[in-house]
């Protein structure tokens, strides 16, 4: 079972991130912008445009289900497609 995750992926120029589903919590200097994805729980999504690259970080369990007790692969792989298509990027 996977409890936290913390991953980065790297999208090109022709890629926009869909941002209507995540909440703006914070820009910094550095050009990374802080979102909150609501599921059960939230999952924090950090964003630099100008370095094309996003990371994920928080429990997708806790998101998906709102517990840790049992969260099989296929609810972990069903979880993160879920993500993908709300934010339209190739995880």
């Amino acid at each position: 079972m996977i409890d936290y995750i913390s991953t980065t992926t790297s999208f090109d120029g022709k890629d926009n991130i869909f941002l209507a589903h995540l909440q703006e919590d914070a820009a910094y200097k550095s050009g990374w912008m802080k979102y909150t994805l609501q599921g059960c729980e939230r999952l924090a999504v950090w964003i630099n445009h100008s370095l094309q690259l996003m990371r994920l970080e928080g429990s997708i369990s806790y998101y998906w289900q709102g517990n840790n007790f049992s969260f099989d692969r296929r609810q972990f792989v069903e979880a993160i497609n879920h993500i993908k298509g709300l934010l339209h990027i190739d995880l």
